[in-house]
């Protein structure tokens, strides 16, 4: 840290405005480490849990549609300050950089209204302040040149956006006003599909298609490669850009390029995106198993899950609880379904980036008697489900059955910038009650079992049928 951020952290800064939201995308309360930790202080993945609550906005700093040198500093510093590990601000720089260039480019700037920013270095130096000062003369004399003839606005956004991203984080990100604003319902944006990636980066697969959703009628089926989001090509996404870049505005509309199995010719999808219900937890006996689909953690969950559980038979076989594609929830509602089975025990540990823990304990007396679980998980079980997966598996509770998931399950500060922006930045991990690393790492399975475009296209559930033999059903 340089001396002027160690002068500058302990001032009451009026833009300085830390935000933990009661929702899925965050959740107030948090306590220091050390002591027992809220469990309510946590952000664990997109979407909203009860009551929406309202915007954050920070002061403005540079009129109210564009981040200028001051905004963009001030989100520089709170990285700095706050990110769970140390950050090499040389880093953060060239993301800026990365970013300012490639929204210059999508924006239609010609090569001569941007040629200021190739002024800018990355410095040797690790010195906060010293790798700031080039950045900032090149980025302000490109808002000089240009603010009063064209609009810059995605110019600034692309820089806070660049400096999140370099840090290569799922959970760090930033997110537009409409982004942020389509996260405080508990029903989401988009057009109704569950993606399954094809790799750590690549173009994501159709895995599951809700019913009654625009992508049922625009007809998108289970199976489908889609190959380009807009004019952007998915080759190189990760799943969450992929998502990211598929979620929206209500009424807007996305182009999309798809490949169906089995052919080689792409063709072309218009769907407009709309409200997507939620659908909680749906719950149905098979073969003497009952099934508990849980698709959100949202609040709630926990009551759907011990209405199931309760009014099984008590001659059930056992319980599958499907996490798959769940990565929209809250801790709070994580620790009140583990605590239907785990009481009191350790949910989760907290660590902060001094790797200091404190545990994340249940609540009240778990239900029983208690009959034989397993959990199904995949690529897209990230945030709130990951804790609960671990939970159970540590405690030996229940078999985890799928594949490793997506290591999204951090404690997240958001940071609201002028334009009505927010930042979202990664300032504790979570790890599993026996220590294992989750954020970046994910849960990993006590029966690995991948599945293939194959299975899902021909109607067959490969991990649910493992799930099965394990139960004797």
């Amino acid at each position: 840290m340089t001396r002027y951020l160690r002068a500058k952290a302990p001032v009451v800064r009026p833009w300085l405005v830390w935000l933990l939201v009661t929702s899925l995308v965050a959740i107030s309360g948090c306590t220091a480490v050390g002591g027992a930790p809220d469990p309510s202080g946590f952000f664990l993945g997109g979407g909203q849990s009860g009551r929406p609550p309202d915007r954050p906005r920070a002061a403005p700093q540079s009129g109210g549609d564009h981040l200028g040198t001051s905004d963009l500093r001030s989100l520089y510093e709170a990285i700095v300050d706050v990110y769970v590990d140390p950050v090499d601000p040389r880093l953060l720089i060239a993301g800026a950089l990365r970013g300012a260039r490639q929204a210059s480019t999508e924006a239609g700037l010609l090569p001569m209204e941007t040629a200021v920013l190739d002024t800018a270095v990355v410095r040797s130096t690790p010195d906060p302040d010293v790798a700031w000062a080039e950045w900032v003369q090149a980025y302000g004399a490109f808002q000089r040149k240009l603010l009063n003839r064209v609009n810059v606005s995605g110019v600034g956004q692309g820089a806070a956006r660049g400096m999140l991203d370099a840090l290569g984080d799922p959970n760090t990100s930033f997110l537009s006003r409409q982004e942020f604003d389509s996260q405080q319902v508990s029903d989401y944006v988009g057009v109704g599909v569950v993606l399954a990636p094809t790799g750590q980066r690549g173009s994501p697969v159709v895995r599951e298609v809700t019913q009654g959703s625009p992508a049922e009628a625009a007809g998108l089926r289970v199976g489908d490669v889609i190959l380009a989001i807009g004019t952007k090509s998915t080759e190189a996404m990760a799943l969450s850009e992929a998502v990211d870049a598929i979620r929206g505005a209500a009424g807007t509309q996305l182009n999309l390029t798809v490949r169906s199995p089995n052919s080689s010719v792409s063709r072309q999808v218009e769907v407009r995106r709309g409200v997507v219900r939620a659908t909680g937890v749906g719950a149905e006996v098979r073969n003497g198993v009952t099934y508990i689909r849980v698709r959100t953690l949202q609040e709630g969950a926990a009551g759907g899950i011990r209405a199931a559980v309760s009014q099984s038979s008590a001659a059930t076989r056992g319980w599958i609880l499907d996490l798959r594609g769940n990565d929209r929830g809250g801790l709070v509602e994580a620790v009140n379904v583990a605590s239907l089975f785990l009481g009191e025990q350790t949910i989760a540990l907290q660590e902060d980036r001094a790797r200091r823990r404190a545990a994340i304990r249940g609540a009240g007396r778990p239900l029983s008697p208690q009959a034989p679980m397993v959990v199904l998980v995949d690529e897209g079980t990230g945030g709130a489900s990951e804790v609960l997966a671990a939970a159970l598996r540590d405690h030996g509770i229940a078999k985890v059955v799928g594949t490793w998931t997506a290591g999204k399950a951090a404690q997240i500060t958001q940071f609201p910038l002028a334009d009505g922006s927010v930042a979202q930045i990664t300032s504790y991990r979570l790890l599993s009650p026996s220590g294992e690393q989750l954020h970046r790492v994910g849960v990993s399975p006590t029966d690995v079992v991948p599945a293939a475009i194959e299975d899902w296209v021909a109607g067959r559930d490969v991990q649910l049928e493992r799930a099965m033999a394990l139960l004797g059903g």
